[in-house]
């Protein structure tokens, strides 16, 4: 085996859509990926007007994606610090681990095997000017290895707005408007420069208590890509007597970031912890199919 097939073999399989290959657009698509089984069940709406009510939030996380066309495995890590009920500071990370493949020197001999990895870390704090506006800013690094000599790394940044308002003393209204994952250019080893799945995103959700022990809420959510491409997201969410929570979502992906995908989602609350689970539903051969994503959490 050649090199030049050696490298079109490793590009074939490594960068693909799911180890967050480059394609031709944008580098490093798993950026747009949720690994929240709470925002993946509403069908990736994002949620950034967090609960003040606790000090103190910790969470854990394990998500099998695409476990039938070319899984990756995230083990995730999310923690929330409220100060004095105005600042919320957040720390997040997630490592995946894709699919080892078998590599070959140019004479053909095989050399051993490589498992591409993905590293995400962000950091970030958000203020609440008063009771239904805020705004935050999260810093965040990106690095992925798809082979030996295919090593990248970016930084980059969300700045949001968000705004929770009340319509009576059952009903409001909430929403969120920024750009998200605005960073550094991507290199590849050709020296061709790709760009972050950059996006301006705006929400608009509804909230409503029936009773005493109901609550529902209904969002969407809109991505639009720098690149020329569109996404929209709507989910919808049932919490009983805060302990048990249905969700359910819709992604309707841009081809290039993320892919269409129906979800499905549970959420048990008791004594300040908090079990979620999220299953995603998509065709047959899409790389959304049969994923998985589950987290542990404690509030104080």
């Amino acid at each position: 085996m050649s090199m030049r097939l050696f490298l079109a073999t490793a590009v074939m399989l490594t960068m693909s859509y799911v180890t967050g290959a480059q394609s031709g657009k944008v580098a490093m698509t798993y950026a747009s990926l949720p690994t929240n089984p709470v925002e993946l069940a509403m069908g990736g709406v994002r949620s950034f007007n967090a609960s003040m009510d606790d000090v103190m939030d910790i969470e854990a996380g394990y998500m099998m994606f695409s476990p039938s066309f070319s899984p990756v495995s995230y083990m995730t890590l999310r923690a929330g610090y409220n100060l004095q009920s105005k600042i919320r500071f957040t720390l997040d990370g997630a490592y995946g681990m894709c699919e080892e493949y078998e590599m070959f020197n140019s004479s053909g001999l095989a050399t051993g095997t490589y498992k591409p990895s993905q590293v995400r870390l962000g950091v970030g704090a958000h203020y609440h000017f008063a009771d239904m506006f805020g705004a935050g800013i999260k810093l965040k690094y990106y690095r992925e290895a798809l082979a030996p000599q295919a090593r990248y790394g970016a930084f980059a940044s969300d700045v949001i707005f968000f705004a929770d308002i009340p319509l009576s003393s059952s009903m409001s209204l909430y929403g969120h408007a920024g750009v998200m994952d605005l960073g550094t250019k991507v290199k590849s080893v050709s020296g061709k420069s790709f760009s972050l799945p950059a996006s301006a995103q705006l929400s608009v959700g509804y909230k409503s208590i029936i009773g005493e022990r109901n609550v529902v809420n209904v969002s969407v959510q809109g991505d639009c890509y720098f690149h020329n491409d569109f996404a929209l997201s709507a989910g919808a969410s049932y919490m009983y007597n805060d302990m048990i929570s249905l969700r359910a979502g819709y992604h309707l992906g841009a081809m290039s970031v993320l892919p269409s995908f129906a979800s499905i989602g549970l959420g048990l609350h008791l004594f300040g912890l908090d079990l979620d689970l999220a299953y995603l539903i998509a065709e047959k051969g899409s790389a959304a199919a049969n994923s998985l994503c589950v987290s542990l959490g404690y509030s104080f």
